[in-house]
């Protein structure tokens, strides 16, 4: 009867360790994930006014390295249409009528930049946080050393 007491608090012990290391490696991911999409947030606000739509974040090697994915929303203003275009004038017609008529403005539209950055952390924090998309955000090591000897 003894042994199978301890037979059985030995598994139950075992099983609840497991348990708590499976949620705990979870748990840091989600954390990390996190921290990372709110260092995106913030990066993103210092250099722009734009919106950020994070539509993807994922969690590897133990949530040690974050990528974070979306887009930039941004208003495109299209080039200002003839009233004569717009309502389906052919093209000759439109050119000698173009000097006279008015010009209407195209209504703004919302149009997406994809964006994403990388992040690494170790059991300390954040180890490193980086742009991978857009371009214009993206810091070569160039420009960080650049930067450093300003």
């Amino acid at each position: 009867m003894t042994v199978r007491i301890f037979a059985a608090t030995a598994f139950t012990a075992t099983a609840l360790v497991a348990a708590t290391t499976l949620m705990t490696g979870c748990t840091a991911a989600d954390k990390n994930a996190a921290t990372c999409e709110q260092l995106m947030r913030r990066s993103l606000a210092q250099a722009s006014p734009n919106k950020l739509v994070v539509s993807h974040a994922g969690a590897g090697i133990g949530g040690s390295r974050v990528v974070v994915e979306g887009g930039i929303e941004y208003l495109a203003f299209p080039p200002p249409v003839a009233a004569s275009a717009a309502a389906g004038v052919s093209k000759a017609a439109s050119a000698a009528l173009a000097a006279s008529t008015p010009r209407r403005l195209a209504q703004p539209v919302t149009r997406s930049l994809p964006a994403a950055v990388e992040c690494t952390f170790n059991q300390a924090g954040l180890v490193s946080f980086r742009w991978l998309a857009p371009q214009k955000m993206v810091r070569t090591k160039e420009a960080a050393d650049n930067e450093a000897s300003d």
